[in-house]
């Protein structure tokens, strides 16, 4: 089923004393939520990280963004 998420693009920017500032920059594309196998569930495993959901998006709106906000949950990568 197509759906809508919010990519989270993450701008560090510097206030005027120099300390590091995100600014997010969230933008809406269209995904579909598709199931876990169980070859990235263990690969996923391997790295310490338990995957929760799987989102796919077009690869022409997809930068390397790592946050992702879903059906009113933000997910943090």
């Amino acid at each position: 089923m197509i759906d809508v998420c919010q990519l989270i693009k993450v701008n560090p920017t510097f206030d005027e004393i120099g300390q590091s500032i995100a600014e997010e920059e969230p933008f809406k594309v269209f995904c579909e939520a598709g199931a876990i196998t169980r070859s990235e569930w263990n690969a996923a495993g391997l790295q310490g990280i338990k995957p929760s959901i799987m989102l796919i998006v077009n690869a022409f709106e997809y930068n390397e963004e790592l946050d992702v906000e879903y059906r009113g949950k933000r997910y943090l990568g």
